[in-house]
């Protein structure tokens, strides 16, 4: 699925960070479709293992202590 995003991204470019990583060159050096790959698996992964955790937390931490759910979500702050 991302090699599919790659390719794509190669022939018809966008305002994004995908394309800017397949665009940049640093004296002449460009970053390979494989390399561009494992970037943005990374990326992927870093962004959902934070989510993940912080969401987790969060509610282990209302729970905990006991934190009432309804002042809790009174308002839409």
């Amino acid at each position: 699925m991302v090699g599919g995003v790659i390719a794509e991204r190669r022939k018809q470019r966008r305002e994004d960070p995908l394309s800017h990583m397949l665009t940049s060159d640093r004296g002449g050096d460009r970053l390979s479709d494989d390399k561009v790959m494992s970037i943005v698996i990374l990326l992927l992964n870093a962004g959902h293992e934070a989510t993940v955790h912080t969401t987790g937390n969060g509610v282990k931490c209302i729970l905990q202590n006991r934190i009432d759910l309804v002042m809790l979500f009174a308002t839409p702050e």
